[in-house]
């Protein structure tokens, strides 16, 4: 039986930091697409999109930018 744990990904490619943004947030979105085409990311416009009802309920789903 093939172990799920090598079939796992890492997806961590750094780590975020509030001093490291740009005030633009176009302008940190236009960084982010770019760094992740150049890592040659499977869906570079991939993202999750979350709301909140007006309930409070949370709800996500995943979208690519066009």
């Amino acid at each position: 039986m093939v172990k799920l744990y090598n079939l796992r990904k890492n997806y961590r490619l750094g780590s975020l930091s509030e001093d490291d943004l740009e005030v633009n947030p176009f302008n940190q979105f236009e960084e982010w697409l770019k760094f992740a085409i150049k890592k040659r990311v499977l869906e570079p416009t991939a993202m999750t999109l979350s709301t909140v009802s007006n309930q409070g309920i949370p709800s996500s789903r995943m979208v690519l930018l066009k």
